[in-house]
């Protein structure tokens, strides 16, 4: 216990480091520089709450492409970012996050209420513009966090029509995190729906965390239709997460999940 209170009060620092920084200096660095910071601050992060991290293919990273991922922690974000520093595309109640969700923002987070049609329309709108500008976006298409790594949420595909608009591919990536004998931690292997405080304290009072962050390679989205396209990085993910050894298969949902009708314009 006396080490999760030491933990905490680490990444609390460094939260608040990140606030000063995010008020006094941020707003007048470059873009490079922003990421450069956001990348450090990352693996700060990790180091401070005893979390080994590895990323995997590195080298797969594509230049121009829309990230897409598995979603099963807070941690998700922060493990993304140490490999490539992004901007991201996350539900509403991430805002409200104490100090992290203030943290998210100053870093050009976009929000989205999934059932809205209006923040589907900007959320789609900055995807198009951004990607077309070379900038790295992430979203995460199950919409919530799956809370298991045996199990793959459906796609919602709606955002997958701006990598097409803006010509960018689609970077799927899978995520896992795990214990000293390569099986999925019950830190974050967990078929309850935590709120953030008890899932931040389960990960505090965790010891032998590794998470692995695994790049796969990119889908052209050229002459792709949304709901193809979603299919294709469904079953990307799904294949890299079945091949893991703690793998367990379960009852494969629709991949593809109803969207709001219509395509963002």
């Amino acid at each position: 216990m006396i080490k999760a209170y030491y933990r905490a009060l680490k990444m609390i620092l460094l939260a608040l480091a990140g606030v000063f920084v995010g008020i006094f200096f941020y707003p007048r660095w470059d873009g490079e520089r922003q990421r450069r910071y956001i990348q450090t601050w990352s693996k700060k992060l990790f180091k401070r709450i005893g979390i080994k991290v590895s990323v995997i293919d590195e080298h797969l990273l594509a230049s121009h492409s829309l990230i897409v991922s598995n979603h099963l922690s807070w941690l998700d974000i922060f493990l993304i970012n140490v490999a490539q520093p992004s901007r991201f595309i996350a539900k509403e109640s991430i805002r409200s996050w104490p100090l992290v969700g203030w943290l998210a923002t100053k870093a050009g987070t976009v929000y989205l209420n999934r059932s809205s049609a209006r923040d589907l329309r900007n959320a789609f709108n900055v995807l198009v513009t951004s990607l077309g500008q070379g900038e790295h976006f992430v979203f995460f298409p199950e919409g919530t966090s799956g809370g298991t790594q045996n199990r793959l949420l459906p796609f919602h595909s709606n955002l997958f029509e701006a990598a097409i608009n803006a010509g960018a591919s689609i970077q799927p990536c899978v995520l896992h995190y795990v214990d000293e004998s390569n099986q999925f931690h019950f830190a974050i292997e967990t078929t309850e729906k935590l709120g953030l405080v008890q899932s931040i304290l389960r990960v505090l009072r965790s010891d032998t965390i590794h998470a692995k962050l695994i790049i796969l390679p990119t889908i052209s989205t050229a002459g792709m239709q949304r709901r193809e396209l979603t299919q294709v990085a469904y079953d990307a993910i799904l294949e890299a997460l079945s091949r893991h050894e703690a793998y367990k298969s379960t009852d494969s949902p629709t991949a593809v999940s109803s969207d709001l009708q219509g395509t963002p314009q």
